[in-house]
């Protein structure tokens, strides 16, 4: 994604001959989820400001999910095991290497796609109550 690009280009520079660096930029939402189910890996390194939709798509579509701890990604907000975050310091291109090394097979992925998956089911109950509350409370109104 363009937020947090800055860190990104510095991890195409390192190490662009080694990985397929692919860039979601101008992807209508059919495209999108087509690379996403394609890919083994989705980074993001930008400004998280709360719940993201493409990270947690990116889950949903069997990708393994890296970011960094801008924002919400610091917070629960963003349903990753810190193994999976890095730290946008000196230590960034080695972190991230490492991780790549472990994923490279997805295998390391399987507990965080069923706990990340089932947070996100938790979610959306959390979500629709709180429309429902809003609606109720301003409305009058209430989704059976």
């Amino acid at each position: 994604p363009m937020k947090g690009y800055s860190t990104t280009k510095k991890l195409i520079k390192a190490l662009g001959n080694e990985y397929k660096f692919v860039p979601l930029i101008n992807l209508s939402y059919p495209k999108l989820i087509e690379l996403l189910k394609y890919s083994a890996i989705y980074i993001d390194f930008g400004e998280h400001p709360g719940r993201d939709r493409i990270p947690r798509e990116a889950i949903l579509c069997g990708c393994c999910v890296i970011t960094g701890y801008k924002g919400s990604a610091s917070f629960k907000d963003v349903p990753l095991s810190r193994k999976f975050k890095i730290f946008e310091d000196e230590n960034l291109e080695k972190n991230f290497r490492a991780i790549l090394k472990k994923l490279f097979n997805k295998a390391e992925c399987r507990d965080l796609y069923q706990n990340a998956y089932k947070i996100l089911l938790k979610d959306k109950f959390i979500a629709m109550n709180q429309v429902n509350n809003f609606l109720k409370k301003y409305y009058k109104y209430e989704i059976k």
